[in-house]
């Protein structure tokens, strides 16, 4: 007789336990999880926030090989300053998607039947 009645006690704990526990559970709504939004613009370097300076003006008594080397040199400023602006865009880019898969994972899944 006293091990039914701790069999009883101990099956009417459980039972009253798991119902505090499963209707806690249903009465509490998700959490929703957001993205910490990462700045694009940190991933581009700090070298590229300098201007990039040119060769300068010509003398007036600057010779023609003179003139073609300063000439070279601004063009080769100018392939530098055009080179940085496509890799600038290609950080945002890349950065830019990388969020934006990151946003569609954390997205809340579809229930299906209204279950799931």
């Amino acid at each position: 007789m006293r091990s039914s009645r701790l069999r009883a006690l101990t099956l009417g704990s459980i039972l009253l336990s798991s119902s505090a526990l499963t209707a806690g559970c249903a009465g509490t709504v998700s959490t929703p999880v957001y993205l910490a939004a990462q700045r694009c613009s940190d991933q581009i370097p700090p070298s590229y926030r300098k201007p990039v300076s040119g060769v300068g003006l010509l003398s007036p008594e600057a010779t023609a090989g003179e003139a073609t080397a300063k000439l070279d040199g601004q063009t080769a400023a100018l392939d530098t300053a055009n080179g940085r602006v496509s890799d600038v865009i290609g950080i945002v880019d890349r950065c830019d998607a990388r969020n934006a898969e990151a946003a569609a994972k954390l997205a809340p899944k579809r229930k299906r039947f209204g279950l799931f």
